[in-house]
C-alpha cells in the first residue's frame, strides 16, 4: 500500500507509528490502494480542527481508521486509556470519534461541484493494537475492531472490515482507478505541499509550488530504496527534489550530506533548509566544513548537480564520508 506521506508524521503515538507500518506491508501486490497519514480536516460537525489518524483510499472506497494504543478501559459510557502505571487518562469515543471524522471527509469531498453526486462505499474502523479485545456492546461490531491478534495479520483484518462495510445498503459501489487518482489529488493538496526554492531568490514573496504526481512518486520511489541516480534537464525540478528528499530524511534522524558543486547554489539551499542534522557543502569544502562540525561520517548523503561530479576525484571524496561508501551506503544523486 501506498503511504502519504512516505515517512509517518511524528505525532507523539508509536501506535500510529506501528500501524503505519503494517499499512505499509499490507495489499503490497495490489495497485490503487492508498493510506494517508494524519489527515488534517477543515470542516467538522462539533469540532474547529479535527484529524484522521488514516484514511484508506482503495478500490473498495474510502475507510477512516482511528488508532489507540496501550490499555484501554470503557466506564459508565466514558472511554480511558492506561498508561504503564495504570493510571487512566479520558479519551474521546473511539468509535464515534471515526465516524464523525469519516461524515467530515465525506461531506468535503462532495461539496466539490465535480464530485456531487460521487456514489463512494465508506467505512471506519478502529485499532488497538496493545489490548485482546473481548467485548460486545451496541455501539460497535466485532468486526469494526483490530486488537492485539488481528493486528498481527492486519491485511487480513482490513479485507473483513471492506467485506463488512460493503454488506451495508447502498455501500457496495467500487473506485474506479480513475476515481482513486481524482480523489487523491483533492486530498492530497490539503497537507503535503513544498515551498519553492525560487522563492527566495528576491526575497519579496513566498510561493508555495505543489509537487506533480510524477514527483511525488519519485520521492516515494527514493525514500524506499537505498541508492538512487535521478537524470533531467535543467528546469525540471531536481534541485526541489534534492532539497525535499534531505528534509524527509532529516526528520528520521539521520546525518545527511548535501553536496553540489557551485557556491551559489550552497546559498540558495541554505536559505531554504534550516535543519541541524543537513550539511550543507560544495565537495571543495566538505572536509573543512565536516571537521568544523565534528562529523566523521553521514548516513545518507545527497548530490545535486550530479553531472559535474562525476569524476574520480569527486566520488573519492563522496566514497570517504558516507558509511558504508558509495558501494554499500545510501545516496540520492540529482
Amino acid at each position: 500500500m501506498q503511504l502519504i506521506p512516505a515517512t509517518p508524521y511524528q505525532t507523539g503515538s508509536q501506535a500510529e507509528h506501528r500501524l503505519f507500518r503494517k499499512l505499509q506491508e499490507a495489499f503490497y501486490a495490489e495497485s490503487h490502494f492508498i493510506a494517508f497519514h494524519s489527515l488534517n480536516l477543515t470542516r467538522h460537525a462539533y469540532k474547529r480542527f479535527s484529524e484522521i489518524d488514516f484514511l484508506l483510499l482503495c478500490p473498495y472506497g474510502l475507510y477512516v481508521l482511528e488508532v489507540k494504543g496501550g490499555g484501554v478501559s470503557h466506564q459508565q459510557g466514558c472511554w480511558y486509556t492506561l498508561d504503564r502505571n495504570r493510571q487512566q487518562h479520558a479519551i474521546q469515543h473511539p468509535f464515534k470519534q471515526a465516524q464523525t471524522a469519516l461524515s467530515a471527509v465525506l461531506e468535503k469531498i462532495g461539496s466539490a461541484p465535480d464530485r456531487e453526486g460521487l456514489q463512494i462505499a465508506s467505512g471506519y474502523g478502529v485499532v488497538f493494537p496493545d489490548v485482546e479485545w473481548q467485548h460486545s456492546g451496541a455501539e460497535w461490531d466485532r468486526e469494526l475492531v483490530c486488537d492485539f491478534r488481528r493486528f498481527r495479520d492486519c491485511e487480513k483484518w482490513l479485507q473483513q472490515l471492506f467485506r463488512y462495510w460493503h454488506r451495508k445498503p447502498g455501500n457496495a459501489h467500487c473506485l474506479s482507478a480513475e476515481q482513486i487518482q481524482d480523489l487523491s489529488r483533492f486530498l492530497r493538496p490539503d497537507f503535503e505541499q513544498v515551498e519553492s526554492l525560487s522563492a527566495r531568490l528576491d526575497h519579496l514573496q513566498h510561493q508555495q509550488v505543489v509537487l506533480t504526481e510524477e514527483q511525488y512518486r519519485y520521492l516515494d520511489i527514493a525514500v524506499a530504496n537505498p541508492r538512487v541516480l535521478c537524470s533531467g534537464g535543467a528546469g525540471t525540478g531536481k534541485t526541489l527534489l534534492a532539497a525535499e528528499l534531505a528534509r524527509r530524511l532529516a526528520a528520521e534522524k539521520c546525518q545527511v550530506l548535501l553536496l553540489c558543486k557551485s557556491g551559489w547554489l550552497r546559498s540558495y539551499l541554505a536559505a531554504r533548509i534550516l535543519l541541524e542534522n543537513v550539511m550543507l557543502s560544495t565537495l571543495d569544502s566538505v572536509v573543512l566544513d565536516s571537521r568544523r562540525a565534528g562529523i566523521t561520517r553521514y548516513d545518507v548523503l545527497i548530490v545535486d548537480e550530479g553531472q559535474d561530479l562525476f569524476t574520480w576525484p569527486a566520488m573519492a571524496v563522496m566514497d570517504d564520508w558516507l558509511t558504508g561508501g558509495l558501494a554499500d551506503g545510501e545516496w540520492y544523486i540529482f
